[in-house]
């Protein structure tokens, strides 16, 4: 009989963090080592799906399977070429000018430490050559929908991507869902709603079909011989999915 979904996400879970202690790759995050961050991103972000479902924390759950999604899709794009690393590393530059150029403005609290520093003018002369360097190149940062068609996922950013941005962003229906019970005429406002596994359903199947999907990849890639377990994890799935409830 198969084990219930949360269960067989630990065995995934733990599996994932067993396996990748024996990989050996090459560390340049050029060559492969940006390519494993996003690996071992996704195997925490599993473990954190798997303690919030534990812990029945639905209002949670959302947002880490958001970042998942996006680590997934990251992890694909890094997978396929590595020199999408490049257009991270412009969205970095980008960001960090962003926030460097606000500080130097002054007017913000928050940021006047930063824009006080000694080293903010040289930082914003490095980040601009980085950033310059990298856009002369045919590097830029990309949009979230544009990572997500590179890999082939338009029809997930348009479905998955956009339903739980819309939990992990706190809209009018987030809110909704989690805190109003209708009640006749009126509705009761609820903290930690009562909620069961079958809640937690599809995210996480979600997050541990991602991690399986690129424990097989990445242990392909690296001549591991765990990738049969993964590969047999696969199947599994299928049969813990047969006895999901209508």
């Amino acid at each position: 009989m198969p084990v219930d979904l949360l269960t067989f996400a630990e065995n995934v879970h733990d599996a994932s963090l067993e396996a990748a202690k024996r990989l050996r790759f090459n560390k340049g995050f050029h060559a492969d080592g940006a390519l494993m961050c996003s690996y071992a991103t996704l195997i925490e972000h599993t473990g954190g799906m798997i303690e919030l479902t534990r812990a029945r924390k639905r209002t949670s759950s959302t947002a880490v399977f958001r970042s998942m999604l996006e680590a997934y899709v990251d992890f694909r794009n890094l997978f396929q070429d590595r020199k999408y690393l490049n257009n991270m590393l412009a969205k970095f530059y980008a960001d960090r000018l962003a926030l460097l150029r606000r500080a130097a403005d002054g007017g913000n609290p928050y940021l006047e430490d930063l824009g006080n520093w000694e080293g903010v003018g040289k930082a914003l002369e490095m980040y601009e050559a980085e950033l310059e360097g990298l856009d002369a190149a045919g590097f830029k940062p990309l949009k979230i929908w544009q990572r997500f068609e590179r890999v082939g996922m338009e029809n997930e950013y348009r479905a998955v991507y956009s339903h739980v941005s819309s939990g992990a962003h706190n809209d009018f229906g987030a809110l909704r869902s989690r805190h109003a019970v209708l009640e006749q005429d009126d509705y009761g406002l609820h903290l930690y709603k009562q909620v069961e596994l079958k809640d937690f359903q599809t995210e996480l199947d979600g997050a541990v079909s991602y991690l399986i999907t690129t424990s097989v990849m990445i242990h392909d890639y690296l001549k591991s011989d765990a990738k049969a377990q993964f590969e047999a994890m696969i199947v599994q799935l299928e049969e813990v999915r047969a006895a999901y409830p209508d």
